[in-house]
């Protein structure tokens, strides 16, 4: 399940060019048309993976950022109707009971989501100074910060999955305290990890595998 705060989730730039590519564009414009309505995007995902999943085998829920809470909703709502997977990966976002720092992010102007953008890190500076790319861009970003910003829930309710709660060392943008929260989330216990890099560790070929390790791991515990 994706995440969000940046352009590189929409499509692959290393550097700027004089005009947006194509793909770009049209990427962007189908990001900002998204529903800005995570319960439903939750309910819709769960109703494709209910029907399309083979149950008799471990499902591993795996989300980034804002991808984190789509994922814990989507399990809230499989559990729900007696699908249970075998577990929950959270990475990088903070937990349910955590309110989103003010300012909002999507209420922020051009100029202050764009130092916002750099200050969480992860996108090439040359991108962030491209004006027109940018400007294409940006509704989509702001598309994803109207879903993930206003998300709070005070008393956050408990899946019967256990939970992988992850945070890169360096994150700028969640706290470890932020984390903590998720142990409220389940009733079958919450561990945490914490790999190297900030809120992109992603980014980082070696950091990927020793993902991929765990959850295979995670599967064959399940198995």
């Amino acid at each position: 399940m994706p995440g969000s705060s940046g352009p590189g989730s929409m499509c692959r730039l290393s550097r700027a060019s004089r005009s947006a590519p194509s793909n770009c564009r049209g990427a962007a414009a189908a990001s900002a048309k998204r529903r800005a309505d995570l319960a439903g995007v939750a309910r819709a995902l769960s109703d494709l993976l209910a029907a399309h999943l083979d149950w008799s085998r471990p499902v591993i829920l795996f989300g980034h950022s804002l991808g984190a809470l789509i994922a814990y909703e989507t399990a809230l709502r499989l559990e729900g109707s007696g699908l249970v997977p075998a577990h929950l990966v959270v990475s990088a976002r903070r937990a349910p009971d955590v309110p989103t720092p003010q300012p909002l992010r999507h209420t922020l102007v051009d100029d202050a989501l764009l130092a916002e953008l750099a200050r969480i890190g992860g996108t090439d500076a040359a991108i962030l100074a491209h004006r027109e790319l940018m400007a294409l861009l940006l509704p989509a970003i702001r598309a994803d910060f109207t879903l993930t910003d206003p998300y709070h829930r005070p008393q956050p309710e408990a899946l019967d999955c256990p939970i992988l709660a992850i945070r890169g060392q360096d994150d700028a943008e969640i706290g470890e305290a932020d984390m903590a929260g998720w142990e409220a989330a389940t009733r079958s216990g919450c561990a945490r990890w914490h790999p190297a890099g900030g809120h992109f560790y992603l980014a980082d070929p070696p950091v990927r595998s020793a993902l991929a390790e765990r959850l295979a791991r995670l599967a064959a515990a399940a198995g």
